[in-house]
C-alpha cells in the first residue's frame, strides 16, 4: 500500500486495518507505535510519501484495508477502505516465513510456502517443539495444495491446554525439507 500527505497536523502516525470483506470487522495489523515507516511528520508543510507491505496473505484473497492517522490527542480518522487481490502464487521452494507477532501473546501467524513438489506430493508437517524437543501441537499434517499458506498458533497444545510462556520452536518437514524456526509466548 502507499499513499501520499499534502500536508500534517499534529500527525503521531498511521495505523493499517485489514477485513477479509468490506463491511467485515476490521483488524489492526500495523501501527507506528512498532513500525517505524508509519511514524507520522508532525507537523509539516511537505508532502510524505508513505508505504506499507502486508505479508501475511493467502493465495488468490480479496483484502479490505482501512487507514487510520492518529493525532497528538490519540483521535483516529479513518481512510478507506480500499480492496487489494493477493496474486496466485506457486512458490520454487519449500519456505517457512517469521511469524508475526514475534513475541506473541494471545496468538501468531505462521505463513509457508509449498511449492508443486512431485517427489513429496504437498504432503507436509508443521508442527511446535518445546524446548526439550516434544511435539507440543501439530499444526499442519498431510496432503496441501501448492502455494502460500498462513495458519495461527494460538499457544496451545493438541489437548488445548495453554502453554506456558517461553521459547517455541517451530518445524517445517516436507521431504528431505526442513526449516526451524524460534518463537517466544509472553503470558
Amino acid at each position: 500500500m502507499k499513499w501520499t500527505t499534502q500536508s500534517e497536523v499534529n500527525n503521531l502516525g498511521f495505523e493499517v486495518y485489514r477485513s477479509g470483506e468490506e463491511t467485515g470487522a476490521y483488524a489492526m495489523i500495523a501501527s507506528f507505535e512498532n513500525t517505524p515507516a508509519l511514524q507520522g511528520g508532525g507537523n509539516s508543510n511537505t508532502a510524505r510519501e508513505y508505504t506499507y507491505e502486508d505479508a501475511i496473505l493467502s493465495n488468490g484473497g480479496t483484502y479490505w484495508y482501512q487507514i487510520a492517522d492518529v493525532d497528538y490527542q490519540g483521535v483516529r480518522t479513518f481512510h478507506g477502505p480500499v480492496s487489494a487481490q493477493a496474486p496466485d502464487l506457486i512458490p520454487e521452494a519449500y519456505a517457512l516465513r517469521p511469524n508475526y507477532p514475534n513475541p506473541f501473546n494471545p496468538e501468531t501467524t505462521i505463513r509457508f510456502e509449498v511449492p508443486a513438489d512431485p517427489a513429496s506430493n504437498g504432503k507436509i508437517a508443521l508442527a511446535i517443539y518445546n524446548n526439550l524437543g516434544m511435539v507440543v501441537r501439530t499444526l499442519v499434517s498431510g496432503s496441501v495444495q501448492p502455494g502460500i499458506h498462513t495458519v495461527k498458533w494460538d499457544g496451545r497444545n493438541d489437548r488445548g491446554d495453554q502453554m506456558a510462556s517461553g521459547v517455541y520452536f517451530l518445524r517445517l518437514q516436507a521431504g528431505s525439507f526442513v526449516q526451524t524456526q524460534k518463537m517466544l509466548l509472553v503470558r
